[in-house]
């Protein structure tokens, strides 16, 4: 059995490497593995060019490049390769959101993307892989498997595991460290301050890459403790002083973090207060259009402290803070539960338009006077008329991302309720805090998690929400069925 987990364990670091960094298998479109989120990696490539070319220190941010219009010409937006043809144009603009840990260490390997690509899917590979050897000692072979797969086909993980900005395998690391540690920390103070040090760096890491998600990784470094102590029907209490101890070390390392990036905000007048605004932008706010005007004002007033609210630019950053923080929490939460982009292969598939397609349905897009029910009328409308010149399969996978995704994951919601309800009352409680993770995240990073609702939010359902509940919803066995050797 030793045997079987120990080829399995190989399998998935290769298999998940060769997914990660080069999309092997198809998870997703070429278009998605190369194109999703790489204007956060822009961040990093355009901080690096401004320093070797320009002369200037070590700064998160990009080059306006004026000549490349994003709207009518989004075609021609590609940062990896201006990167590597080292094109630079119009001003650079800081990116002053967080340290910037990621432009450092792309620093310390000589700018060399491609490696530090294969190095980022490679950790992560190796993560995943350590992660089941874990997994497969306290639940099924067959259980940690599936929990391991879902994520490396996952066609929100897949396209951005070696992404220079995320580094991944950071939002992983905290549950496999407890993970590993959750049977060993009873009785043994040692190994309870080894697994909190580890952590506190681990937490440190991902807040000077950025603060987005540290609520998630540090609620899901308490899963597996939370595992062990309710599968064993241990004390509570005993959970919750380690609950408790975890999330000190996770605000322990917030506060090193803030205190690092103060110290790199020698432009601001009151860095302190640069950060606060920052954070309410992507939190709450009691009055959204003042601390929308507040954000704008200190991002983009001239020298002459200058700020026209009217202007274009001044006025979509205030209009987009606005609407994000006037959004509730339940629709942030209700909006998170239509999910994109959940299956993989086909489900991932993006349509190709001309020029002229793309320009006639952003233009339904963004038309104001539709509201949402009409703007998806008047595109069936359009590819009702003109599909001579759509691809069908693209069309289908269009329509499965948007429509059968949705359904799917409401299916599987629907099919762990039903089993919610079967189950006994740790083994509920359990459930129930796999859910804390991305929902924290959604109702605390409100702001945040409004706007960046079709880009980024729905990755978080993959740590690890969704992984437990298929793991969960194709296996017979109890969440909660085995009980760990050597309980004192």
């Amino acid at each position: 059995m030793k045997t079987r987990a120990l080829i399995t364990s190989a399998l998935i670091l290769c298999i998940s490497f060769l997914n990660f960094q080069y999309n092997l298998f198809n998870v997703v479109s070429d278009e998605r593995f190369e194109h999703f989120q790489v204007e956060s990696s822009q961040f990093v490539l355009d901080g690096y060019l401004n320093h070797k070319l320009n002369n200037e220190d070590l700064k998160f941010g990009h080059f306006t490049r004026p000549s490349i219009d994003m709207f009518e010409g989004g075609e021609y937006y590609k940062p990896r390769e201006w990167y590597k043809d080292r094109f630079i144009e119009g001003e650079f603009w800081e990116y002053k959101s967080n340290y910037g840990l990621q432009l450092k260490i792309f620093s310390l390997f000589s700018g060399n993307l491609e490696l530090i690509q294969s190095l980022s899917s490679l950790l992560l590979s190796i993560v995943l892989a350590l992660t089941f050897l874990q997994m497969e000692k306290i639940h099924s072979y067959k259980f940690s498997l599936i929990f391991i797969l879902v994520i490396i086909i996952s066609p929100w993980i897949t396209p951005i595991a070696r992404n220079v900005y995320f580094f991944i395998f950071s939002y992983f690391l905290p549950f496999l460290i407890t993970l590993y540690y959750s049977g060993k920390i009873e009785g043994s103070l040692r190994k309870l301050i080894t697994m909190l040090l580890l952590l506190y760096f681990v937490f440190l890491f991902k807040s000077l890459l950025g603060y987005d998600y540290v609520s998630v990784i540090t609620l899901v470094a308490m899963i597996p403790l939370a595992h062990y102590y309710l599968k064993n029907n241990l004390s509570k209490l005993k959970l919750m002083k380690y609950i408790v101890l975890i999330s000190f070390t996770s605000i322990l390392s917030f506060t090193t973090a803030i205190f690092m990036h103060i110290s790199t905000l020698d432009s601001e007048e009151n860095p302190v207060r640069w950060i606060y605004l920052t954070a309410q932008k992507r939190l709450s706010s009691s009055d959204p259009y003042k601390t929308a005007y507040e954000t704008c004002y200190e991002l983009f007033a001239n020298e002459n402290e200058v700020f026209n609210a009217d202007e274009k630019r001044n006025k979509d950053c205030i209009d987009e803070i606005n609407e994000s923080l006037s959004k509730t929490r339940i629709e942030v939460v209700a909006r998170s539960f239509i999910a994109r982009h959940l299956i993989p292969f086909f489900g991932s598939n993006q349509i190709n338009l001309s020029n002229i397609q793309e320009k006639d349905l952003k233009g339904i897009y963004y038309d104001e006077n539709l509201n949402y029910l009409n703007k998806g009328l008047e595109s069936l409308k359009y590819w009702s008329n003109n599909k001579e010149d759509l691809n069908i399969f693209e069309v289908l996978a269009e329509g499965t991302n948007f429509i059968i995704s949705p359904l799917i994951f409401f299916l599987i919601l629907i099919l762990f309720i039903r089993k919610f309800f079967k189950m006994k009352f740790n083994e509920k409680l359990f459930s129930l805090i796999v859910f804390f993770p991305p929902i924290s995240c959604f109702v605390l990073l409100k702001g945040f998690s409004y706007v960046t609702i079709y880009t980024m939010t729905y990755f978080i359902w993959y740590i690890p929400t969704i992984p437990y509940l298929i793991a969960l919803l194709l296996t017979d066995n109890s969440i909660l069925q085995k009980d760990l050797k050597g309980i004192n």
